[in-house]
């Protein structure tokens, strides 16, 4: 019977499916002695090996490319001794297996801890934008005085070279707000409060109060479910008419004559207006967070 054009692994419970053709080129080591005719009766059989499957990840690694960059995490030491194990003879003059620096090493960490910083703080500044823009802010600035939980000065996130902070910022604000941040700035301002933190720029005798600003409007002509997602909701196709009403903890859009919602029983007495003050359907309410509103409260 033909043998299959790959071969399974199973060493120290990971599985491999590897080309018989990389095995079959390195038939003097003992992979390929375990997986020729002589040795495997069933061809399609799985070869237990009880070894570390980490390192022999690598080890497949090194036979298909002829060399190796071994992690931080796997010492030289350790993967020589299972090369040794599976016959695998390497020139040590040919510098084919290398190790990986550990300054290389917390590069890595360091970037993806800075890009994780960078989603973080982005979100939080989206959060707190909304607020301010549900309070009658147009416009808002944040830096690290802010005391929102950033976990830096968001001018900072601005020189990542790996992610767009303003793109990941305007997405936020959008997909969960539906606020469109037309203009996003991270600069550096005068420091203008005498009791925040300065932070000093290149030049000592200058003092900069670093941060972003956002210009905010509404990200639709006219908004059916502001504050989720515009595209998350049972009715997001369709406005509000006249009267209408959303209940903000169940999603449900009700009628006008309805004085409790369908869907949840919440009486609509109970309920804040999406803008707070006086609660009345085709009123434009005056202060901020609530769970209701209707057509012509989307008129700003």
């Amino acid at each position: 019977m033909e043998n299959p054009e790959t071969v399974t692994f199973d060493v120290g419970g990971r599985l491999f499916k590897v080309s018989r053709n990389v095995i079959e080129q390195f038939s003097d080591t003992m992979l390929g002695k375990i997986v020729s005719e002589t040795w495997q009766h069933d061809s399609d059989a799985t070869v237990f090996i009880d070894r570390d499957g980490d390192i022999f990840a690598h080890v497949l690694n090194y036979l298909r490319y002829g060399s190796i960059v071994l992690p931080i995490s796997i010492p030289r030491a350790m993967f020589d001794r299972e090369m040794d194990y599976y016959g695998i003879i390497t020139d040590v003059n040919a510098h084919t297996i290398k190790q990986e620096s550990s300054i290389h090493a917390l590069d890595v960490v360091k970037n993806k801890l800075e890009d994780a910083e960078l989603e973080h703080d982005m979100f939080i500044i989206a959060v707190h934008a909304y607020h301010k823009y549900m309070t009658g802010h147009k416009s808002c600035f944040f830096n690290e005085d802010s005391k929102i939980g950033l976990c830096r000065n968001p001018f900072d996130h601005s020189t990542n070279p790996r992610l767009n902070a303003k793109k990941i910022l305007k997405e936020h604000l959008k997909t969960y707000y539906g606020i469109d941040a037309w203009s996003i700035t991270f600069s550096q301002q005068p420091n203008k409060n005498p009791f925040s933190k300065p932070t000093r720029s290149a030049f000592p005798s200058t003092i900069i109060n670093s941060g972003v600003n956002l210009n905010l409007r509404n990200a639709a002509e006219s908004r059916p479910t502001f504050g989720r997602p515009i595209d998350d909701t049972p009715f997001a196709s369709g406005l509000l008419q006249e009267g209408e009403w959303y209940c903000n903890s169940c999603t449900t859009k009700n009628p006008t004559n309805a004085d409790t919602c369908l869907a949840c029983d919440t009486a609509k007495s109970e309920l804040v207006p999406l803008f707070g003050g006086t609660a009345s359907p085709g009123r434009l309410p005056s202060n901020s967070f609530g769970t209701w509103t209707s057509r012509n409260e989307s008129q700003f």
